[in-house]
């Protein structure tokens, strides 16, 4: 992105609104020139507090569930703030009863940055700006008008055709504005709260694909987050390293990696354990979430199933065939759509999972990936198939 005149003037506007006098040497990043000037002189009008806010400390929230409204939607404002801060957003406004105004950071196809409001659900807002200039101007006539009430401005707000998801096209998927429902629909207290009742959320989602260079990371977080919700383990984007990511990024993952391994030790997560055993704020919620962890594993029939052998075996079968999906692939037996690997893998667990007859059960993941739309080409014969899933189960 390049700091526009049009954006430097709109800066000015604010700056005369507010009573700053004359503009100083701003930087040459668009949105850090805009957070530059509202750190430096936030203000506060009915509809809107103009500033640059940093995200909270939102984890203690995500992982006991305070606040949790026992949806899809997660935490509140502890999930929004997640949501902001690992997609990239950069908060510039805040409305008095909730809701927020953000930039998304990633530059869009004008080399500009697309601006929207965000209701304090997680849903998109009715503002809607496709440059940063309007809505500093339209922050300009707020001020003015906040100021003098008999002063004359314009706080209409801009078009923004490009925000309308049908215009913006294939690049939706990969903005902010597009990226924010999966984001709140897959924010980690829905893992940590799947952890505690012993009930995954279901899987029938596909993430779009994360391009190295040419889509921003919140793309390879995404991805990540829908292999989670798919095999319960975290996996990174086919050429992305971790440290590429940002730390937001890399802290949710290292979140995820201990629930994880609590997952299949089918014990409590080292998060929960530390609050509580601790004396801070949420260590009553941490208790209260460990009792309820070990209350539902209580075994109340004879012969109840240790929920951690089963876990075991899920994983054990689950890497079985992910290796054989691999093998067939290297040997170029089969060929995958790509970033699909791992819900073709995915589909034939749940096959195995539905069924537990050796013979039906052979034939019927074979038959799932061999039908599988994440499969592009099969070059060999089912029986050959049916005999790698044989070999790899040990059946």
């Amino acid at each position: 992105m390049v700091l526009s005149q049009g954006l430097v003037d709109a800066l000015q506007r604010y700056h005369d609104a507010v009573g700053a006098g004359p503009l100083p040497g701003l930087p040459s990043s668009p949105v850090e020139a805009v957070c530059a000037v509202f750190t430096a002189h936030p203000f506060e009008t009915r509809e809107w507090h103009f500033g640059c806010f940093a995200p909270g400390e939102s984890w203690p929230s995500l992982v006991t569930g305070v606040g949790d409204p026992e949806g899809d939607a997660g935490v509140g404002d502890a999930a929004l703030g997640w949501a902001f801060a690992v997609g990239q957003m950069q908060v510039l406004a805040r409305a008095p009863k909730g809701g927020s105004i953000v930039v998304d950071t990633w530059p869009n196809d004008d080399r500009d940055a697309f601006v929207f409001e965000v209701e304090r659900s997680g849903q998109i807002g009715r503002f809607r700006f496709d440059r940063l200039a309007p809505f500093v101007s339209f922050a300009a006539a707020l001020v003015t008008r906040h100021r003098d009430p008999k002063a004359w401005v314009n706080a209409g707000v801009a078009p923004a055709t490009k925000l309308v998801p049908a215009v913006m096209g294939a690049q939706f998927a990969h903005s902010a504005m597009g990226a924010l429902p999966w984001l709140m629909r897959l924010n980690p207290a829905v893992f940590f709260r799947a952890c505690r009742r012993q009930g995954w959320p279901e899987a029938v989602v596909t993430a779009p694909p994360y391009e190295a260079g040419r889509t921003p990371l919140r793309s390879a977080l995404v991805w990540s987050l829908v292999t989670f919700l798919r095999t319960r383990r975290v996996t990174l984007a086919p050429g992305l390293s971790r440290a590429e990511l940002t730390a937001p990024m890399r802290e949710t993952l290292a979140q995820l990696e201990a629930l994880e391994a609590a997952l299949v030790s089918d014990t409590v997560p080292p998060v929960l354990r530390a609050l509580a055993e601790g004396d801070g704020p949420f260590a009553a919620a941490a208790q209260a979430w460990v009792e309820t962890h070990r209350a539902l594993r209580q075994p109340t029939l004879a012969g109840a199933v240790d929920v951690s052998v089963e876990g075991a075996r899920f994983r054990a079968v689950y890497d079985a065939i992910e290796q054989l999906v691999d093998a067939l692939e290297a040997r170029e037996a089969i060929e995958i759509v790509p970033q699909r690997k791992v819900e073709l893998v995915e589909e034939i667990m749940r096959v195995w999972t539905l069924e537990d007859r050796p013979k039906v059960v052979l034939g019927a993941m074979t038959q799932q990936l061999v039908d599988s739309e994440c499969v592009a080409e099969v070059f060999v014969d089912d029986a050959e198939i049916e005999a790698g899933l044989r070999l790899a189960l040990g059946l």
